[in-house]
């Protein structure tokens, strides 16, 4: 099962079972570890998924560029009468083009699945905090309510407030609540059947997911390192050996261009 179905399925689930009084202290431990394992997941996926969107990104950008470098050597063979060579450039121009185009297709997909992962995270995260919340409200000896009205009015706020915060999130406005709807704060002498302490060890997503930011310091190394990898590795002359003809005989004409510019150059100057 991919990560994006396990986040999908464990924020349909409903957890009224697990926290009514049927459900143990391991029932509900190993619920909410399952929660925070998925949520660990689906972070590391998201730092593979940003460090394929620069890869993308950079490969769109080197195909452009060779695109337009095949270009300017078509002009350069077209100025040296050879029709022949300019034409086998323009070749080497329109199969970088493509290469661009299928790539950019790639790129759209690969971002429209890391908008689904960072909404089925952000949906996912909210259930913990919601379920945190009533859990730390139940009273000692007594279980969760599960009645269908209260499990159906529970689902209902927490649905209606992932949609305002997707809507807003797609106007570009903020996705803090509004004050007039944040719910009324419980009496803090109320008493609670287990302790804070113990309740953030069901949901200790704040210090579990620093791994999140420290491995996001490694995707610019990762990046550097695959670079120059994809460098080395580049098997374009012996699939076409013809291309590295090419590359000679316009580093060649790219070479006298210079020295030929660099001595009109100099002709300026010695002449004023």
């Amino acid at each position: 099962m991919s990560i994006l179905n396990r986040l999908n399925l464990l924020i349909r689930s409903n957890l009224n079972d697990t926290l009514s009084g049927r459900a143990g202290d391991s029932s509900q431990r190993g619920t909410f570890q399952e929660m925070e394992s998925s949520l660990r997941d689906a972070r590391r996926q998201q730092i593979e998924l940003r460090a394929g969107e620069k890869r993308l990104i950079a490969q769109i950008r080197a195909s452009r560029e060779r695109a337009d470098q095949w270009e300017e050597r078509a002009m350069l063979a077209l100025r040296a009468n050879d029709e022949q060579l300019a034409r086998e450039a323009l070749v080497v121009k329109n199969k970088a083009l493509r290469e661009s185009e299928a790539l950019r297709e790639q790129l759209d997909e690969h971002r429209a699945y890391m908008r689904d992962i960072d909404s089925a995270l952000e949906a996912l995260e909210m259930k913990l905090e919601s379920t945190r919340g009533r859990m730390r409200a139940t009273k000692p000896g007594e279980s969760a309510p599960n009645t269908g009205a209260r499990s159906l009015q529970s689902e209902a706020t927490w649905d209606a407030e992932l949609r305002r915060r997707a809507k807003e999130r797609e106007s570009g406005q903020s996705t803090a609540p509004p004050a007039a709807s944040a719910p009324p704060a419980r009496p803090s002498a109320q008493p609670t059947s287990r302790t804070p302490t113990e309740y953030d060890a069901l949901f200790e997503t704040d210090s579990q997911f620093r791994e999140f930011d420290r491995m996001s310091s490694r995707i610019d190394s990762m990046e550097a390192e695959i670079d120059a990898i994809r460098e080395l590795s580049s098997d374009d002359d012996l699939i076409d050996p013809r291309r590295a003809e090419l590359e000679r005989i316009f580093n060649g004409m790219e070479t006298k261009k210079v020295v030929k510019d660099d001595l009109a150059d100099l002709k300026k100057k010695f002449e004023s």
